[in-house]
């Protein structure tokens, strides 16, 4: 049952989308609205919404000074508006609503889900758009498919003050829903440009970054690909030296197919030395230690462990 109703355009869109007070009924049209915003990237781009599921998630997108805003707040029966979240409308909603909009069997410790504007998308090469005027650390992403894999590099970029991510073809949404779970909100956070090679080259000539791109060992690899037949020279390229501090674009390939042959083809390559017995490392590991190594480093965690060396 509705007790009481509005109606509201949804962002950008021209179509006009039911807002009510209290939503009591899975059949509400804004509750399939909200549906196809968690699930579909095409209709979130449509929108120019995005749906965040959890108090804490949404106090991390939509916290720490930033300036998403919240266009709808939905809370389970007598939940609090959490301290820090403003909304244009707060909707309280039954459990098997609650369940629909969240995606969960069970609500039990889930009280709110947001529905918060799309961030800018970034243009690395334009002054005066929502993006860093100089870039130093870029990470760019070649057609990385895992939404977990993503969500935790967005995450490790912003941690590690890495200025912004470029998404090249083949990537998924950043705001698709794991994505946005593993990544706690840096997919709102880290400004974010989507292109091709031609886009990406323009950014890194634009800033002056060198462009690394991380490649397994061949002696663990067992790649037998000529492209991989020269190793990577570490003592050209020393993490934890000066190079360490030069401006760099840094290419992570995807989980199956590795880098594209244009990254090769363009990118000098950089390998993170395995003496163990495994393999290989999963992308988003290989990614927090080449992103650590390629702007803090070792010497900055010893230095803040044991003061500047005398």
């Amino acid at each position: 049952m509705v007790l009481a109703s509005r109606v509201l355009a949804a962002a950008g869109s021209g179509v006009e989308l039911p807002v009510v007070d209290v939503i009591t009924s899975i059949n509400n049209s804004y509750v399939k609205h909200c549906m196809k915003l968690r699930t579909s990237s095409s209709y979130r781009q449509e929108m120019g919404s995005v749906l965040v599921v959890g108090i804490t998630p949404i106090l991390e997108v939509t916290g720490n000074g930033g300036d998403i805003h919240t266009q709808v707040l939905f809370l389970l029966d007598d939940t609090e508006v959490p301290e820090g979240v403003q909304a244009d409308r707060v909707v309280r909603v039954s459990e098997p609503v609650m369940r629909k909009l969240s995606g969960m069997d069970s609500v039990q410790g889930l009280q709110a889900v947001a529905q918060v504007e799309m961030p800018y998308v970034a243009d690395f090469t334009d002054k005066a758009s929502h993006a860093p005027g100089i870039l130093e650390r870029l990470l760019a992403l070649d057609g990385l498919q895992d939404p977990g894999n993503l969500g935790t590099l967005l995450r490790t970029a912003l941690a590690l003050g890495w200025q912004g991510v470029f998404l090249l073809p083949g990537c998924c949404d950043p705001f698709n829903e794991k994505a946005m779970r593993a990544g706690r909100g840096a997919a709102f956070r880290v400004p974010i440009q989507v292109g091709d090679w031609d886009d990406l080259l323009r950014v890194t000539r634009q800033h002056g970054l060198r462009c690394l791109a991380a490649q397994p060992h061949p002696a663990t690899s067992g790649q037998n690909d000529p492209a991989d037949s020269h190793s990577p020279a570490p003592n050209s390229w020393e993490l934890a030296g000066p190079a360490a501090r030069r401006k760099t674009c840094l290419v992570l390939g995807s989980e199956g197919q590795g880098l594209s042959c244009r990254s090769r083809e363009l990118c000098d390559p950089i390998t993170i030395p395995m003496p163990g017995s495994m393999e290989s490392l999963n992308v988003s590991q290989a990614g927090a230690i080449l992103m650590f190594m390629l702007s803090q480093g070792l010497p900055t965690m010893l230095s803040d462990l044991y003061g500047p060396r005398k």
